[in-house]
């Protein structure tokens, strides 16, 4: 989880314009966040969604990722290291609210 934020972080400052590498290492890292869980259920559901998220991420600003996304993933990382479930659970919700309008502006246009 660490390497895979690590590497989101720094291509965000690097390469903002590299929408597909960042896709690849945010789709590695959620699936090892989900994978953590034990819950089959849940990283079958993830899959599923997956395929219906990607042609969002085509949209996404890499540059609001670097000022909110990532943020928000580094508190989950951080509450999954202190083993902290309320904490993980308030940065789930922080990270997964706001993608609620990306996903509404992309089947408004």
């Amino acid at each position: 989880m660490e390497r895979l934020l690590g590497e989101m972080e720094n291509l965000v400052r690097e390469r903002p314009e590299d929408k597909v590498g960042y896709t690849k290492i945010d789709v590695d890292f959620h699936q090892v966040i989900m994978k953590s869980t034990g819950n089959e259920v849940l990283v079958d559901t993830y899959t599923s969604i997956l395929r219906d998220i990607l042609p969002v991420m085509d949209m996404a600003d890499l540059t609001e990722m670097e000022s909110y996304g990532l943020p928000t993933m580094r508190d989950l990382v951080n509450a999954i290291k202190r083993r902290d479930p309320l904490a993980a659970q308030m940065a789930m919700y922080a990270h997964v609210y706001p993608l609620f309008e990306l996903v509404e502006r992309y089947f408004d246009s």
